[in-house]
């Protein structure tokens, strides 16, 4: 007997489909990077949105992921709760196998970080190393 293969695996059969599913699931990454700042900053999406002149209801479809966020909507709002976004790619093959073999950060970020702070790292990470997301916030 031929077993089918889950809907979720069909969908990602196709390229096109594959490069929608990387759109869409850096856009909730991004929501949710944003969500979980706003927890640790003890930061409503009402003073969010005062803190950015925007409407509670826009802050809600951002994190909902119902308004384009673009890259400079998500500088905006990490500005405001003093926090720096900081960029990474990995190979897609390497992360659906769970090992990747590299991690490339944005230079720009580490060249504009002082030597002194404690999160500075290096640019390439490889296999041997721990990736991690993490959401570094001072008290």
């Amino acid at each position: 007997m031929e077993s089918r293969k889950p809907i979720f695996e069909q969908f990602l059969s196709s390229e096109e489909n594959r490069k929608i599913y990387e759109q869409e699931r850096l856009l909730v990454d991004a929501a949710e990077l944003l969500s979980l700042v706003m927890e640790k900053r003890h930061i409503s999406r009402a003073e969010l949105a005062a803190k950015l002149g925007k409407s509670k209801a826009h802050v809600t479809r951002v994190l909902r992921g119902n308004a384009n966020l673009t890259l400079r909507t998500l500088a905006d709002c990490l500005w405001v709760l003093d926090c720096r976004l900081q960029l990474a790619a990995t190979p897609i093959k390497a992360c659906t196998a769970g090992v990747p073999d590299f991690a490339v950060t944005s230079p720009w970020a580490f060249e504009q970080m002082s030597p002194k702070e404690p999160h500075a790292r290096s640019v390439v990470q490889d296999s041997e190393k721990s990736i991690v997301p993490t959401v570094e916030v001072a008290a």
